[in-house]
């Protein structure tokens, strides 16, 4: 995504998302699918780049609601992961970028082809190639949970005020959280861990900016 804040309209990307297609202007026809692209953007969280770090942030707080709200709601609601990204430690830097007991490179590229491999199999015979692609009755039919984590999950989407493609979001990447695990059962960990990965959407919450 770059910079919000050069005057480009991102207003565009929302309804490629919607149609799982973007269309080119200019001299070209046509245009791409993205039922198989992942579609990855970056963003600091105030002009100058420093912000949450308020010893070297040099913006004020308009400055920054206002970088921040360039950003749609609608836009935003279509992220399967959003999150925040802290700069590594020196011992980390050390050791070669890792923290200690974190999973390497190797093990986690094989546990997304053993994954990949499930998802593969589950949906023989379906247009579904990945969990992402899931809709309706199929999130029904593949990603249950028990009694007491489809209560607390639907406790947290209360407190939060998050949307219903928020809720189904979530219970899709609980899916994933679960194939990387080699469980064939959506746990209530599995949901904890998915739902860690859009804590970044909160700091774009109405309450979270007004104390940025």
């Amino acid at each position: 995504m770059g910079n919000p804040d050069f005057g480009l309209d991102f207003s565009f990307l929302k309804s490629s998302l919607i149609n799982e297609r973007i269309a080119f202007t200019g001299g070209c026809i046509g245009g791409a699918s993205l039922n198989c692209i992942n579609f990855v953007v970056a963003m600091n969280l105030c002009p100058c780049g420093y912000f949450p770090d308020l010893g070297k942030c040099r913006c004020s707080l308009l400055e920054r609601k206002r970088y921040m709200g360039r950003v749609s709601g609608p836009l935003l609601d279509r992220m399967d992961i959003c999150i925040t990204v802290e700069p590594p430690e020196i011992g980390a830097i050390i050791r070669d970028g890792r923290k200690t007991g974190q999973t390497g490179s190797k093990e986690m590229a094989e546990r997304v082809k053993t994954a990949r491999r499930i998802q593969k199999e589950r949906y023989e015979g379906t247009e579904i190639l990945y969990n992402s692609h899931l809709t309706g009755e199929m999130i029904k039919k593949h990603c249950k949970l028990d009694r007491p984590t489809e209560k607390m999950l639907g406790e947290i989407f209360r407190q939060r005020d998050l949307s219903p493609r928020a809720y189904y979001r979530t219970l899709k990447l609980s899916r994933t959280v679960a194939d990387l695990e080699g469980s064939g059962r959506i746990e209530k960990e599995h949901v904890i861990e998915a739902l860690s990965y859009t804590s970044g959407l909160d700091i774009f919450s109405k309450g979270a900016m007004d104390k940025i």
